[in-house]
């Protein structure tokens, strides 16, 4: 820092910083704190200082304790984090730094500047008051007069006070005629004198301050040569006792000193302007955080447009609303004011800022202003990401779940709610247990977690439950997030309703293996359930059958009484056949008018097999037999029948399916409502 300011300006710094600061013995004993620490630590200051250093760091601190007293031994500076202990209890994790100095005594002090690391996010307390320091020494005292001679400096003239002050070890009664070796036996002393009287004949007035024997009192002296006509006659010497003015001034540079060692040592911007807005002194914390140096700062005011000054919606910032501009013309402090700023690299910088106003010992309007600001750009920024994470969380088509490590839900998305049916205040607070559906087993939560745990990742098809209890399948990614060490400390998860693709998945398998009139099961269907039924018979005595029918006369109903009859009769055809079957098999629709049935499980006896799907025959006929009504006409169907026998494997699927067919074929011609068993006979009649 550099410029001349009166010391009067830093205690403002000090007691206005949002920062704790406070001042130490090397002991440990705590003299001074700021409102800050006050407020950090729930204390008083003289609670603080009662209880010192040792009373405020916790004890699970002290190695790093005495590691920043190990620095300070070193450089008189040090920065690390410790732990302190409010009031209630709380430990507090702070980031401290501080910086040494030693007094005119020779006394030892530390300048301690803590930050709770707790409210990074948040702009702290800026400095909030100011307090001049101005300490006025006046003590009248009575005033020393002597004339010497220029020749050898004896002293012509003096009075009274002066024999007082002045006088060394060897005088006695009147000092006239005595020279500085005559009066003193310290060499030092005496060539004092010497160069004084000297610099006075040279230059013709000189300024000097005299410690009287060498105690505390300090004489003030002016001395002048006399001349006259070109002849110096002599030297005056005008003195004053200033000692009380002296110790004051060395309390003041001492108070200085601590201040400004606070002013340099604190990680906030400090800028002091003069009335007319003049910046007269800044901080290294200023110039880091505009990116300028010091003389770049001190030829500009607040009014200056190269700051690029935005406020925090972008628009333009007047130099005269600036706060220090404002505080100067109003004397009222100005806190919390968001700038943005531009730097000479073209950045944008935002910094929050306090002003403070000074006043002189008459008051009237302010003398100065004391700004204090921070870079709250990274703040903004994190705001600012936080902010459209936020509006893309809830502005988001698929379902999103926050819940904390012990899968708490923390928050959820609007389209969650649409897709679950809980609104926010029913989810809130629950555990995401709320959507199980139980339809998934312990095995299935178990890898689940085991995901999570190694991977914090796991994406998969769940099945969920609504709040009407209605149950629903949804794709659902859960991701694990950890802090720096590792500890899960959020699940985010997001699911997609997997309801309409299932419902197309199964509209495409119904379209591939079923019949679209009567929904059941095509020609590729039975297949591949004839397959499985052959070589599931190898395995067990089971035997089964294949029975294929035909609609009589469908042609002509088609023809004669139109499609949407011919269809009505196939619905019910395939209704009544599924009826009888139940679930000891399949019904099949092959063709046109052309449907099969395939019975498992018959009797492992063979002719006891044939028996059974007789008899199964007989009732397909009597069921589909019975009247019904078509276009308003009662209708009587008849249907010619096929079977094909199998058992232990034979025959294959393809063989067994065109057994029934040439069954099928030499019933029909054989007459309508017939029933024909493939045989050996059966191919060599079709043959002929």
């Amino acid at each position: 820092m550099s410029g001349d300011i009166s010391p009067s300006l830093f205690p403002a710094v000090f007691h206005h910083s949002l920062d704790a600061v406070f001042l130490t013995r090397a002991d440990g004993v705590i003299e001074a704190a700021n409102q800050a620490a006050c407020d950090l630590l729930g204390l008083t200051e003289d609670a603080i200082c009662a209880r010192g250093r040792a009373g405020i760091v916790d004890p699970e601190s002290p190695e790093l304790d005495g590691m920043l007293a190990d620095q300070r031994e070193r450089d008189g500076t040090s920065q690390a984090e410790l732990l302190y202990v409010h009031r209630d209890g709380t430990r507090i994790p702070v980031e401290v730094s501080s910086a040494a100095f030693t007094d005119d005594t020779g006394e030892a002090w530390t300048v301690v500047i803590a930050r709770d690391t707790r409210e990074r996010m948040q702009a702290q307390e800026f400095l909030t008051r100011s307090r001049l320091l101005l300490e006025t020494v006046v003590n009248s005292t009575e005033d020393f007069i002597w004339l010497v001679s220029p020749e050898d400096f004896a002293i012509l003239w003096h009075n009274l006070a002066c024999a007082k002050s002045i006088a060394g070890p060897r005088a006695s009664g009147s000092l006239v005629g005595l020279r500085p070796q005559d009066l003193y036996d310290d060499p030092e002393l005496i060539d004092f004198w010497h160069r004084s009287y000297g610099q006075a004949l040279t230059e013709g007035t000189a300024h000097v301050d005299y410690h009287v024997a060498g105690g505390p009192t300090v004489l003030a002296l002016t001395l002048t040569a006399i001349e006259r006509n070109g002849a110096i006659l002599g030297i005056s010497v005008f003195g004053r006792d200033t000692t009380e003015a002296v110790q004051s001034r060395l309390r003041l540079v001492e108070s200085e000193a601590r201040y400004r060692t606070i002013v340099d040592t604190i990680s906030e911007g400090v800028v002091f302007q003069a009335a007319d807005g003049t910046i007269l002194e800044v901080n290294p914390a200023a110039e880091r955080i505009e990116d300028r140096d010091e003389h770049d700062m001190l030829v500009k005011d607040s009014e200056d447009p190269q700051w690029g000054a935005v406020r925090a919606d972008g628009t333009p910032f007047p130099g005269e609303d600036h706060p220090a501009m404002v505080t100067l013309r109003t004397g009222e402090p100005q806190r919390d004011v968001v700038m943005g700023i531009a730097t000479p690299r073209g950045e944008r910088r935002w910094i929050m800022i306090n002003s403070a106003p000074v006043f002189d010992s008459n008051g009237g309007a302010p003398t100065a202003a004391v700004t204090t600001f921070r870079d709250i750009t990274e703040q903004r920024l994190v705001a600012e990401e936080v902010r459209i994470a936020a509006i893309a969380f809830d502005a988001s088509q698929e379902a999103m779940v926050i819940a904390d490590a012990n899968t708490t839900i923390l928050r959820v998305n609007r389209a969650f709610t649409e897709l679950t049916g809980y609104s926010p205040d029913e989810a809130v607070g629950q555990s995401t247990r709320l959507l199980s559906s139980g339809h998934q087993g312990p095995a299935f939560y178990r890898k689940m977690w085991q995901a999570l745990t190694t991977e914090h990742f796991w994406q998969g098809e769940i099945w969920d439950r609504r709040s009407n209890g209605e149950v629903y399948p949804c794709w659902l990614r859960i991701t694990a997030v950890t802090d720096d060490a590792g500890t899960v400390t959020h699940y985010i998860a997001t699911s997609t309703d997997l309801s309409d693709v299932k419902a197309a998945q199964q509209d495409m398998l119904t379209l591939t293996f079923h019949d679209p009139l009567t929904g059941l099961p095509n020609r590729r269907l039975l297949l591949d359930r004839l397959e499985l039924a052959v070589i599931t018979s190898a395995n067990d005595d089971r035997r089964g059958a294949l029975i294929s029918i035909d609609l009589d006369a469908f042609t002509m109903l088609n023809e004669t009484s139109g499609h949407a009859a011919g269809d009505r009769l196939l619905t019910t055809v395939s209704e009544r056949l599924s009826a009888q079957v139940g679930s000891e098999g399949t019904v099949a629709r092959l063709g046109s008018d052309e449907f099969a049935v395939l019975l498992q499980r018959l009797d492992p006896d063979p002719d006891r097999a044939v028996e059974q799907a007789q008899e199964a025959a007989d009732g397909f006929r009597a069921a589909v037999g019975r009247p019904l009504a078509v276009e308003g006409q009662e209708y009587q169907c008849r249907i010619s029948v096929g079977i094909a026998m199998f058992g232990q494997g034979e025959p294959d699927a393809g063989d067994l399916l065109r057994h029934a067919d040439l069954a099928l074929t030499l019933a029909r011609r054989e007459g309508p409502d017939r029933v024909q068993f493939y045989n050996r006979e059966v191919e060599a009649a079709l043959e002929d």
